[in-house]
């Protein structure tokens, strides 16, 4: 699959209508940071989607600096929402430039990871890194710090898709998939991840 899903506990999470996009961003912050501390855990982190759980989010895209073709035109990629040490959680090589950390947030430029076959695709011969790419029907520019591996993100028998990865601290949404790398049982891990949510917000499910 070219990740390594062995000893990852996973577990989805809805937050509630009366989240703001302010409360929202007030939320993955803290709750990273605790998840970041679990007792038992050598990494984790969030993202919008599991590998393999047949959930893709196609999106158009383009390279800003060349000519932008209307939005019926351009190509495809799956996008993803995904924190600080994602790849490292499930094990996936960093091929170029670097991984998204805490200061990727609301408040600074926004950024964005490719994997390799969108790198093939977009950047043939190119250093990709330091480009600025269109995402979306928004239309939002971001510049790319990274490319990551491949993986079968839909399933084995699917080859790799052009994919890219923005900071879910950047971009939050309601409904997210918390990963924890752990020896631990998945319930005790649950418990864990229980317990954080309700330091921040005891009135969630």
């Amino acid at each position: 699959p070219g990740f390594e899903a062995q000893g990852v506990f996973t577990a989805q999470i809805a937050l509630p209508p009366r989240y703001s996009r302010a409360k929202l961003i007030e939320f993955y912050e803290q709750f990273y940071q605790r998840l970041a501390t679990l007792p038992g855990a050598s990494s984790a982190a969030i993202s919008d989607r599991v590998p393999m759980t047949g959930n893709q989010g196609p999106t158009v895209v383009a390279v800003a600096g060349r000519p932008i073709p209307p939005l019926s035109e351009r190509p495809y990629a799956n996008r993803h929402l995904v924190s600080p040490h994602y790849f490292s959680t499930l094990r996936i090589p960093l091929r170029a430039g670097r991984d998204f950390d805490e200061r990727d947030n609301t408040r600074v430029a926004q950024v964005v990871i490719i994997n390799e076959t969108f790198a093939r695709r977009l950047f043939p011969g190119e250093d990709p890194v330091g480009r600025t790419l269109v995402t979306g029907m928004a239309q939002q520019q971001a510049q790319v710090v990274g490319v990551v591996a491949d993986i079968r993100s839909e399933s084995l028998n699917t080859p790799p898709e052009p994919g890219y990865f923005l900071p879910a601290l950047q971009r939050p949404e309601r409904v997210t998939n918390v990963l924890v790398r752990s020896n631990l049982t998945p319930a005790a891990v649950a418990a864990l991840v229980r317990e954080a949510l309700r330091t921040i917000d005891p009135d969630l499910p």
